[in-house]
């Protein structure tokens, strides 16, 4: 019997924890850059000059996120150097993992956690293909970004000394 390719472990849904350092904070997506250099490196020249983040480098998808609690003048860099797939949408394009989180009765964490075997698994099967089917999720307060990558991201913290 052939094993289809877009389950992963048992087949059921599931949560994972990722831990961060924003894991439980309010935070907002202040800007998402895609500069795949390694997937065109003729045309990252040209390119790089257009991106909201200027430097060169390796990674593929770079997140900045906003803390909206008492430290709001700090912003979280989430670098993945590597993304087979990512996708940003509002809460209502997260029904499946609210629905979810509320059927098992909570999740790892309120703003950054892993997901897999759902729809969008079924949906892209692709994405998932060099992975163990995990993807990485971004719960803010307005958008929710959800990343397919083998590898986690690296992440930094700037203070902007922009407050108080």
């Amino acid at each position: 019997m052939d094993t289809d390719p877009t389950v992963y472990g048992d087949e059921s849904f599931e949560f994972r924890e990722w831990v961060t350092p924003f894991s439980d904070l309010d935070v907002l997506v202040a800007e998402v850059g895609y500069a795949p250099d390694s997937l065109l490196p003729d045309a990252a020249e040209k390119l790089r000059p257009l991106s909201l983040f200027k430097e060169s480098g390796r990674n593929a998808l770079t997140i900045r996120l906003c803390d909206n609690g008492k430290d709001s003048d700090v912003v979280y860099k989430v670098c993945f150097e590597t993304a087979h797939a990512f996708r940003i949408m509002d809460e209502i394009g997260l029904m499946e993992l609210w629905q979810q989180t509320k059927k098992l009765g909570g999740r790892p964490a309120r703003t950054s956690f892993q997901v897999r075997n759902h729809l969008w698994c079924r949906e892209s099967p692709m994405s998932f293909f060099q992975t163990d089917g995990w993807a990485y999720v971004i719960a803010s307060i307005g958008d929710c970004v959800e990343i397919v990558s083998p590898r986690p991201p690296v992440i930094s913290r700037e203070d902007t000394g922009m407050i108080g």
